[in-house]
């Protein structure tokens, strides 16, 4: 069965080339531009890990982690977070429970490896 991967992210130049990779390394891919209906999307597609955009125009990517880490039925799901801002360190804090960082634009090498040792 095909790994399954969630990408939540409003920028469309963000989505189409993860999207791309991950299918070309054989994952199933689901997007969303928006966080509204994340439960529902995670519910159905029952992904093994979340990209979640720290930075959504709706919603802070952070808030939502952090929710999705304290709930009991997501909480083991990896969630790694991604940003174009450059000094991640600055929008990233100890609060934050995500499992990773990936800042845009992406490595695509160094995206597929953080993913895979995340799922595999």
């Amino acid at each position: 069965m095909k790994k399954r991967i969630l990408i939540v992210d409003d920028q469309p130049l963000s989505i189409e080339p993860m999207t791309m990779l991950f299918e070309e390394e054989g994952y199933e891919v689901k997007t969303m531009n928006t966080h509204k209906g994340i439960f529902t999307a995670i519910d159905e597609f029952q992904p093994d890990i979340i990209l979640l955009d720290v930075f959504l125009n709706d919603n802070d990517g952070r808030y939502i982690c952090n929710l999705l880490k304290s709930m009991h039925k997501t909480q083991a799901i990896p969630i790694v977070l991604i940003s174009g801002v450059m000094d991640y360190e600055t929008i990233l804090s100890d609060d934050v429970c995500q499992d990773g960082f990936l800042q845009k634009p992406f490595d695509l090498d160094q995206c597929t490896i953080l993913v895979k040792s995340l799922v595999n």
